[in-house]
């Protein structure tokens, strides 16, 4: 029997020492992806959830940094705005309506949440292994910087599309809607 190379063992390990948990997540972030791809009306409440949700996760990804310098900080800070500007340019292009009364929202269906959702699950895993498996790279400062990069731009747009959201739903011309 031949040995699998030391890659493919590395992955299975990955595989079978990932959280069940970890798996549900992938398979809820999957589902609210392709959810996301058709037409949808939906409450201005449900837009705050994922958006909360990424700014708590990335506040914990530079706590547990254990070195909240400035440049640390403030490279989060800006990865950030980048990514608030991204995100509010991704709604921005959207054809909405709104209803003020029913605190309704009419989106489109998009594939950019799916794609967004399965980047940040990979990168977001990617940078879990590496932390469990090489605690030498997970002190050096590149890779500290990278996670806190790929973390901040990834908040940064969905805060900067509920940004969108929040200015569009107090500027467009109110339409009734029915939730969908």
């Amino acid at each position: 029997m031949n040995q699998l190379p030391s890659w493919m063992m590395f992955i299975w390990e990955m595989i079978l020492n990932t959280p069940w948990w970890v798996y549900l997540l992938l398979i809820y972030v999957v589902k609210r992806g392709l959810k996301a791809r058709q037409t949808q009306v939906g409450s201005l409440a449900r837009m705050f959830i994922f958006p909360i949700l990424m700014f708590l996760l990335s506040i914990d990804t530079l706590y547990r940094t254990d070195a909240l310098t400035g440049v640390n900080i403030g490279c989060w800070v800006l990865t950030l705005l980048l990514g608030a500007v991204i995100g509010w340019y991704l709604v921005a292009q959207q054809a909405l309506k709104v209803d003020r009364q029913k605190h309704l929202i009419f989106c489109p269906g998009t594939w950019s949440v799916l794609i967004l959702v399965l980047v940040i699950f990979v990168s977001k895993y990617a940078f879990a292994t590496i932390q469990a498996t090489n605690i030498i790279l997970a002190k050096n400062p590149i890779f500290i910087l990278s996670n806190l990069s790929v973390s901040g731009v990834f908040t940064g747009i969905f805060l900067g599309r509920l940004a969108c959201y929040l200015h569009r739903y107090f500027t467009l011309p109110h339409t009734d809607l029915q939730r969908s």
